[in-house]
């Protein structure tokens, strides 16, 4: 009887024994993953610091873009605007090249009114552009009254007496980004030509300089006709002046339409010509914001 009691505690003690060691096992089981859970917590925590760190630097950065962004606008529109108002400016003038400085201003004139008789054009100033060099001809500026008076010009220098004239050649007064562009379209077509695309020409669309296919140019000139674009100031003009001409239209209402009529021609003067120029420059919000501050300016 001794003997199976000794037994049983021994086997009771072994069977503790081994729970025990299970227990100590499982303790630091839970430990380790206790403290793998916190070393994941600070790692999360961590990362969520530098979410928010880069969260405010995102939002700072965002906001020097922005500004960024702004003067970029501001700064295109002004360059826009002055590039605009240069080409207003000078679409009245020509520019002669290879003229000899002995060559005096009454000549120049007499020579610009011979390419268009028996018609004549109004010249309001001619200048040598540039200092006196010994050897060099200066460039001439014919100032005209119109850009009309320039392209007629223009369309008749081919009537240059070579003998007379052997030098000379006539254009118009283009600024220094119109001849960048001119010119990088003057590279590309001599690239295109020297690939074999010979049948390629610059000719001039609603006034912008563009590349194109000779034959297809003359073929749809022949079937375009040319109307007048007119823009929602000078519509306003035209209603204006229906009703200051209606007959319900009091004396007083007249004199108003009148002198709006008269402010609305002058604004008109302006932005027109802006509006030709800048197709190709600006966005339609952007133009309303340029013929805005020209409005403003007057």
């Amino acid at each position: 009887m001794e003997l199976n009691t000794t037994d049983g505690n021994t086997a009771k003690d072994a069977t503790l024994q081994i729970i025990l060691q299970q227990l100590n096992t499982l303790t630091q089981s839970t430990t380790e993953i206790r403290n793998l859970l916190l070393a994941q917590n600070e790692k999360i925590e961590s990362c969520l610091t530098q979410v928010t760190v880069l969260k405010e630097e995102t939002d700072i950065l965002k906001s020097k873009v922005h500004n960024l962004e702004m003067k970029i606008q501001e700064t295109n529109l002004e360059e826009t605007y002055n590039e605009v108002k240069m080409r207003f400016e000078r679409e009245k003038n020509l520019i002669i090249f290879g003229l000899e400085e002995t060559v005096p201003a009454n000549e120049v004139e007499t020579l610009i009114n011979n390419l268009i008789l028996p018609h004549t054009v109004a010249i309001n100033h001619i200048t040598r552009l540039g200092k006196h060099r010994t050897g060099v001809n200066r460039l001439v500026k014919v100032e005209l009254s119109s850009a009309k008076d320039v392209v007629t010009v223009l369309r008749n220098t081919s009537k240059v007496s070579k003998s007379s004239y052997p030098l000379i050649r006539i254009k118009s007064d283009k600024t220094p980004k119109q001849m960048k562009q001119l010119g990088a379209l003057y590279d590309d077509l001599k690239a295109r030509r020297a690939n074999g695309d010979t049948n390629l020409a610059i000719r001039y669309v609603n006034n912008i300089p563009k590349i194109v296919t000779v034959s297809d140019y003359h073929q749809g000139n022949s079937k375009r006709t040319r109307e007048e674009e007119e823009s929602p100031r000078q519509n306003q003009l035209k209603r204006r002046r229906t009703e200051a001409q209606s007959s319900t239209a009091t004396a007083e209402q007249i004199g108003q339409a009148t002198s709006y009529d008269n402010k609305l021609v002058s604004m008109i003067k302006n932005i027109t010509p802006l509006r030709k120029y800048s197709k190709e420059m600006l966005s339609a919000e952007q133009l309303t914001a340029l013929e805005d501050a020209i409005v403003q300016e007057m």
